[in-house]
């Protein structure tokens, strides 16, 4: 399996239940620092930004578009604070 699909088996893990990211180990380094977050632009919204990567060794999956799941952290856009983290690419 590639570092990218470790990465997407960790995040659908984390997209499940959001409440355990920080008890799953980074893809890359094993360190357990997920974050993942939602960047929403109406508190109101269905659908969100999400960013997921390692505050350890600072890499993650790029952004994209997701549904936003119950119970998930969330913060409105512009007011989001996120690393310059390295994009894990696809192979």
């Amino acid at each position: 399996m590639s570092l990218y699909e470790r990465w997407l088996t960790t995040y659908q893990t984390a997209y499940r239940k959001p409440s355990t990211t920080p008890t799953l180990p980074c893809p890359t380094c094993a360190a357990r620092t997920l974050t993942l977050l939602f960047v929403v632009r109406r508190a109101d919204t269905l659908r969100a930004t999400a960013l997921f990567w390692c505050n350890t060794c600072q890499t993650g999956l790029a952004p994209n578009r997701a549904p936003l799941p119950p119970n998930a952290p969330q913060v409105r856009e512009g007011e989001e604070q996120v690393p310059n983290y390295t994009i894990v690419p696809p192979p």
